[in-house]
């Protein structure tokens, strides 16, 4: 029932799985306080104690006094979803890591502001497709299994590398369009690219703008058919697509 224990100030600590954070003293277990969240990580750095939840992030000094607490960040005056890792302090300089926007610089410890110092890349590692067309890579993340099932569904952006850059299009970006399963370029204009979305329809982008969401509500699109053979609402499969030498598109 143990998550974590570390030596701090010549003493010791440990964290139990309900976050309550103790302080072992011959055998004694001392409550000292709870964290709220999902714990991630127990770590001392330049004199000062670090702990991490997904939500939030906490320093305490050697008194165990609360000199800093992470639990917002926000972007041009926006707040984030934010699912923190990890955290770590150099120079006097906290870092942050986030399963979704990747390494952070704050510019101090309670701030809600922070720069992204992560490398250019794509946004995740668990690729599902990948499309290439002359010098440039559109990567999808959505997924369906070898039974063409796609549940439990997941909320992904897509990824552009364009030869020297990455360019990461996030879930909003693309409308809320889940489970973009495969990319398709268009090969009269490669500014268009059309996503197969495996729940969704077919979303088409121009310059990395969505232009248009087909589906069976708005096109001459098919539902996926439930147990009773009816068309199923808001189901419209689209799996991998391809251009013929006339220009026109087959899925």
């Amino acid at each position: 029932s143990w998550k974590g224990i570390i030596s701090y100030d010549e003493r010791l600590f440990a964290i139990r799985d309900n976050n309550g954070f103790f302080e072992i003293i011959n055998n004694s277990f001392n409550l000292v306080r709870f964290f709220s969240g999902v714990f991630q990580q127990l770590r001392v750095y330049e004199e000062k104690l670090i702990a991490v939840t997904s939500n939030s992030v906490f320093i305490l000094n050697e008194e165990l006094n609360e000199i800093g607490l992470i639990d917002t960040l926000s972007e041009n005056g926006t707040p984030l979803d934010i699912s923190f890792t990890s955290a770590s302090i150099l120079n006097d300089i906290l870092y942050l890591g986030d399963s979704e926007l990747g390494l952070l610089q704050l510019e101090d410890f309670n701030s809600t502001s922070f720069s992204q110092v992560s490398p250019d890349g794509p946004i995740l590692n668990r690729v599902f497709s990948i499309t290439g067309y002359e010098d440039e890579l559109w990567i999808a993340y959505g997924e369906y299994t070898q039974f063409f099932n796609p549940f439990p569904l997941n909320s992904r952006g897509i990824s552009h590398f364009t030869g020297e850059n990455w360019s990461n299009l996030t879930f909003d970006d693309i409308q809320q369009t889940r489970e973009i399963a495969d990319i398709t370029v268009d090969i009269n204009n490669p500014n268009r690219v059309y996503l197969s979305s495996y729940i969704d329809g077919l979303v088409i982008l121009e310059n990395e703008e969505v232009v248009d969401i087909l589906n069976g509500t708005n096109s001459d699109l098919e539902n996926t058919l439930n147990s009773s053979g009816n068309p199923q609402p808001g189901d419209t499969r689209i799996g991998p697509a391809v251009f013929d030498s006339q220009g026109d598109l087959y899925f």
